[in-house]
């Protein structure tokens, strides 16, 4: 998948990323000092599509809007266990690299912009 932020210029910046889906919403686990959260903080809105392991984006892009979870968000542990369940092979990897590095962890949850966008009855992002 596919997360474009965007700057302060309203450009894109889109970022191949690890997702996994709970409940209708799209969770992400980053690093704290990555780029990315510093364009959620300044404007929430982001759309995601879908993308080939190397970013390059293959489908339309889904208005969403990103928050960033405080420590404690009740939403992080499903949103662990989801990721846990969806990369069981990768993920020890990438947590050990974080841990190794010092990095750490935010977890971002995405979901339809408020009052805009359309949702499917699964409660899927759907394309504009």
């Amino acid at each position: 998948m596919s997360l474009a932020t965007f700057r302060a210029t309203g450009e894109p910046v889109p970022t191949p990323i690890w997702f996994a889906e709970v409940g209708g919403r799209l969770y992400v686990r980053t690093a704290s000092h990555f780029k990315k959260l510093e364009r959620i903080s300044r404007t929430p809105r982001v759309t995601v599509a879908p993308c080939t392991e190397t970013g390059d984006v293959t489908g339309a892009p889904f208005p969403a809007v990103a928050r960033i979870l405080s420590p404690g968000d009740p939403a992080i542990a499903a949103a662990e266990s989801a990721l846990e369940a969806r990369y069981p092979d990768s993920r020890p990897a990438m947590t050990q690299l974080m841990a190794d590095n010092g990095w750490t962890g935010v977890y971002v949850e995405i979901g339809p912009p408020s009052g805009g966008g359309v949702r499917s009855r699964s409660g899927r992002l759907d394309p504009v």
